[in-house]
């Protein structure tokens, strides 16, 4: 093989190179050696680096080796070097010519060596002539030549001619003075031979010409070498030498088999090396016969031929990777139904209704079936009648296009099919560049691939922008005509088709005249693709552009104190990257119908009772205990008059509404609801509660007291369980504000929050279970995907006995205490009301087993109203009778065992200064101005607490 052959002839090429290397540093012995023996032989002269490629050749090359000794008409190695030596460097051909004749002994010094050649420059003596005699302290030279591969025996000290036994032979060269010089051919070792005893030394002026010329020699011998391994000519050729045509083959067989000069070759089995420069033809006729003049590859046609092939196919496979890659990055096309454009953020209720949206986003969605069918029709003959022929890409359209637009000499058709308008709204950008539309293109057919027809244009119809803030079409037939989508007209709908190319510019309500031009170019074009008869499309172009605005749905909000309360909660839980790029959908927990309820009943309290009252505002909050999740907030009477959220903003006293924190603990610590304490006349550290009637009744228990909301003997429980477990328990149940450790604690002495007050309360009907109210179940991005879930999970704050007993003591609240009012017919209720100081605020807190509300009445300043928290439990029950039709009925636990009950939390009671006990002795009037705990801030003054 080709490679074969390449490592065989470098090797060869190496081998004489090295010869020449040492033939130059060799020195010569300062006297001449005696002569030696001439030994004879029968095979043709030659001089020692005749013999030097001689056995090079049948060391390393076998094949070559006979091909160079009997190269083209017999000439031997000896005349293909000298000729070359004379003809190329005649220097060289003259030292050859009288080289030394003493060959090295295989196996001696050689740095003892005779014929040790003068480095140039220095003194030559005479070199010694002795030859060891033939058979001296020589191996017999083996007489068939290794096959290569294979460790190379001791080579024959010469060559014979083709067929003939090896065996020591003489050489008589010419001298330069035609004298013969006996020289003895010595084998190499297996893989470097060497000629190391030269018999003859030079004249000076000879070894200097030699030391230059012989390595450029042997180095034009390797690039001849080279180009023959890197050159494949024809099998044949022909050139004319001295006029008469030559056949030249020149080849290396695949096998070792040597080539014999002037043989004609198997051109199957063999590769033709050949030279194309000038200079390598000089040489190559006395190496290798004759070699052909070739064209330089560039010039060659099959050359340009295959490079233009290969280059196709690479391209088309790079844009084909490209392609498979871009492919694979596609967004999956299910996004397109939970699609939401981008810096929008959509708030829907817990049944998927819309309540608000801010920024670019469709209000009303349809179903295909929905849409009139000549809508549909108007949209397709104006924006891709072949909706229904191609795969995404109509390339009849991009013709059709290009041509109107060339003929205008401006833009005016568009080529982007309906399927390729819905990929870019919904995946892409409107950015113009080449890798858009590529996008864009890819798109729209694995969209038509993986969605049918239908459900592509029902999208595309639902999120097409159709201009003054109107997204889809149910959207633009409000804004425009402030009817639905089933109430338009033909001419109407023609309208609506035509404004996605520039929907401000065919704005009815910005550009009438523009708008109707276009209106009557659609209709034009529903009679082309026939959706149309003449008569009709006519009598539609008639009708005169009566518009009817609107403001846009999307900017209409349902529940806006519930949706403003859902914004502030947001960034808790979605990062501010996904708000700011937008495209979000947030599912509430909102029950509309009970939000309704729930605004009904605070507008209907604060218009009624309010002036009569003294009241002005109201808020109510439903939230189901179980879970945590807010289902009804109403922050004010009027979101538009004031935007303050008094659900989740305002801070105010609780009141009496705060005892049940109190008596939750005192049962918890293991008191029983029927101890109780003396109502009496009472001052602790300079404090004196009072009671709203300004009346004391004697010893109450604690389930009666609760029920009639007396003060003095809840003052009496917070000291005997103490502050701080009191204050912890409410915070584990639900109130996150700041409670201070002071005797007026009982009375809601520290102000909270509507929302926390009820969802503490929450807690005791979930049986001792306290989960975060929260208004958002889940948040998703554009692309559908969930970037928030709500999981809140319950945690256990009171022990299930306390709850049960505190449902059993609550409810008397409402079954004969200051809760009545509250009461519904149908199940029982449990719950709590309170009145703040100077009744500046109302309360009542009630609960079912499925729910918890709390309603408030007052004024956003504080100030004082002459109403009673019983109207804050009526507004509660208007809200309540409604919202549980329908509604399962559920009772409260069963009452637990009371005695020898385990206590769950530790009591911790407080050690006044001093107290003063009183009888039962009514307040006077005017006692009720005094300040009793010396602070000045009134809160000694517990008149109206109740």
């Amino acid at each position: 093989m080709r490679s074969g052959r390449g490592v065989e002839v470098g090797k060869f090429i190496f081998n004489i190179k090295e010869i020449s290397q040492r033939l130059i540093e060799r020195k010569r012995p300062p006297e001449s050696p005696p002569e030696s023996e001439p030994v004879t032989s029968d095979s043709s002269s030659a001089t020692v680096p005749d013999r030097a490629v001689d056995n090079a050749a049948i060391g390393q090359m076998p094949e070559l080796g006979a091909e160079i000794s009997s190269n083209g008409a017999g000439e031997s190695e000896a005349d293909i070097v000298q000729s070359l030596s004379r003809d190329e460097h005649p220097a060289v051909g003259e030292a050859l010519a009288s080289a030394p004749t003493d060959i090295q002994t295989p196996g001696e010094d050689l740095a003892s060596a005779p014929t040790d050649i003068q480095t140039p420059g220095e003194d030559l003596a005479p070199a010694p002539t002795d030859i060891p005699a033939p058979g001296e302290d020589l191996a017999p030279a083996p007489t068939d030549i290794q096959t290569p591969g294979e460790d190379l025996a001791p080579a024959p000290r010469d060559i014979p001619a083709p067929g003939e036994d090896l065996a020591p032979q003489k050489t008589e060269p010419a001298t330069g003075d035609g004298s013969p010089v006996e020289v003895e051919a010595l084998a190499e070792t297996s893989h470097h031979p060497e000629i190391v005893n030269l018999d003859a030394s030079p004249p000076p002026e000879t070894t200097e010409h030699l030391a230059v010329e012989v390595p450029r020699f042997f180095s034009k011998i390797k690039e001849i070498s080279q180009k023959l391994m890197e050159r494949k000519p024809p099998a044949t050729s022909e050139v004319q030498e001295d006029g008469a045509a030559t056949t030249a083959t020149e080849a290396i067989d695949e096998t070792t088999t040597p080539i014999s000069s002037g043989e004609p070759l198997d051109h199957g089995s063999s590769e033709l090396l050949a030279l194309t420069d000038e200079s390598s033809l000089e040489l190559a006729p006395e190496i290798t016969g004759s070699s052909p003049v070739q064209k330089p590859l560039y010039r060659r046609r099959y050359f340009w031929v295959g490079l233009g092939g290969f280059v196709l196919v690479a391209g088309a496979g790079s844009i084909g990777v490209a392609l498979w890659k871009l492919d694979q990055s596609l967004p999956n096309t299910a996004e397109i139904f939970s699609f939401v454009r981008d810096g929008s953020i959509t708030i829907s209720a817990s049944d998927g209704t819309i309540l608000q949206q801010i920024g670019p986003a469709t209000r009303e969605k349809l179903k295909i079936d929905k849409i009139p069918q000549r809508l549909i029709e108007a949209f397709i003959a104006s924006e891709d009648s072949r909706f229904y022929k191609h795969h995404g890409i109509d390339y009849q359209g991009i013709i059709r296009a290009t041509v109107s637009n060339i003929l205008a000499g401006e833009v005016v058709q568009g080529a982007s099919t309906i399927t390729q308008q819905l990929a870019r709204v919904v995946f892409l950008t409107q950015e113009r560049n080449l890798g858009r539309k590529l996008r864009e293109a890819m798109l729209a057919m694995k969209l038509e691939r993986e969605v049918p027809k239908e459900q592509l244009l029902e999208q595309y119809l639902n999120h097409v922008y159709l201009g003054s803030g109107a997204y889809g079409v149910a959207d633009a037939a409000w804004v425009y005509f402030s009817k639905s989508v089933q109430d338009l007209t033909l001419a109407e709908m023609a309208t609506i088709a035509g404004l996605p190319p520039a929907p401000s510019d065919y704005s009815p309500l910005e550009n009438p005249n523009v708008a109707r031009e276009r209106r009557n170019l659609v209709l034009k074009r529903m009679v082309e693709v026939e959706y149309l008869t003449a008569a009709e499309a006519a009598a539609a172009a008639a009708e005169p552009l009566a518009v009817k605005p609107s403001q846009p749905k999307r900017l209409v909000v349902e529940a806006p104190y519930f949706t403003s309360y859902v914004l502030k909660e947001l960034p808790k839980y979605v990062s501010a990257d996904d708000l700011e790029v937008g495209g979000l959908t947030v599912e509430t927990t909102i029950n509309r119908q009970w939000q309704k309820m729930a605004e009904e009943a605070v507008k209907e309290v604060v218009e009624l009772d309010g002036p009569m009252q003294g009241f002005d505002q109201g808020a109510l909050v439903a939230i189901d205990p179980r879970n945590g999740e807010v289902k009804a907030m109403v922050g004010g009477r009027d979101y538009v008059e004031s935007e303050f959220n008094r659900v989740t903003q305002a801070q105010r006293q609780p009141g009496s509404t705060f005892k049940g924190f109190v008596y939750a603990t005192a049962i918890a610590a293991g008191f029983s609801p029927y101890d109780g304490y003396e109502d009496a006349n009472f001052i602790v550290d300079g404090y004196k509660p009072r009671n709203y009637s300004g009346k004391y009744r004697g010893w109450m228990s604690m389930r009666d007291a609760l029920a009639s909301s007396i003060n003095v003997v809840a003052v009496k429980a917070l000291i005997d369980v103490g502050f701080a477990p009191v204050i912890k328990l409410a915070r584990e149940m639900g109130i996150k504000s700041e409670l201070k450790p002071t005797y007026s604690l009982a009375l809601g002495g520290s102000e909270v929050n509507l929302l926390e007050l009820t969802s503490a309360y929450g807690t005791i009907a979930a049986r001792g279970k306290y989960v975060l109210p929260h208004g958002i179940v889940r948040v998703t991005n554009r692309r559908g995907q969930i970037i928030y879930q709500a999981k809140f999970q319950p945690k256990a704050a009171l022990d299930a006995d306390t709850a049960s007993i505190m449902d059993w003591m609550l409810e008397g609240v409402v079954n004969y205490g200051t809760g009545g009012i509250a009461q519904l017919y149908d199940r029982p209720v449990a719950g709590k009301t309170g009145t703040s100081d100077e009744a500046k605020d109302l309360w009542f807190i009630g609960y079912i087993p499925q729910m918890v509300a709390g309603v408030w009445l007052g004024n956003d300043d504080s100030y004082p109203t002459w109403g009673s928290s019983s109207t804050a439990a009526y507004a509660w029950r208007l809200f309540m009778e409604k919202a549980v039709k329908g509604m399962a009925v559920q009772k409260f636990p069963d009452l637990p065992k009371l005695d020898d009950r385990k206590a769950t939390i530790k009591a911790q009671p407080v050690t006044p200064e001093y107290t003063v006990y009183g009888d039962t002795t009514p307040d006077k009037p005017e006692d009720a101005e005094k300040i009793y705990d010396g602070t000045g801030d009134g809160t000694g003054d517990s008149t109206g607490y109740y």
